[in-house]
């Protein structure tokens, strides 16, 4: 059996709620380092998350666009080892 095939998609929702202890379900998300091989090289990761979430440093993701909705923020996020899709997402 061989590799999964990758995406060039993902879109995640995950819960606002943060637990009592711990990462949140978006930090944990973004750290999983299993996540990025689900995406193709090119692929972009759509991220919804409360706009007053903080995100800390991001080792294995780029922000490329955010867009901010009432009380939902949007990230469109790329690997961090990707090349450069600020031209193709306006």
């Amino acid at each position: 059996m061989g590799p999964p095939p990758r995406c060039l998609l993902i879109f995640a929702d995950p819960p606002y709620e943060k637990p009592h202890r711990g990462e949140s379900h978006t930090e944990k998300l973004l750290n999983n380092e299993s996540l990025p091989k689900l995406l193709e090289l090119d692929g972009i990761f759509v991220l919804e998350k409360r706009p007053d979430e903080t995100l800390l440093e991001l080792k294995l993701w780029r922000v490329i666009r955010q867009k901010t909705y009432g009380a939902t923020e949007i990230l469109f996020i790329s690997q961090s080892a990707c090349g450069n899709w600020q031209s193709v997402i306006k």
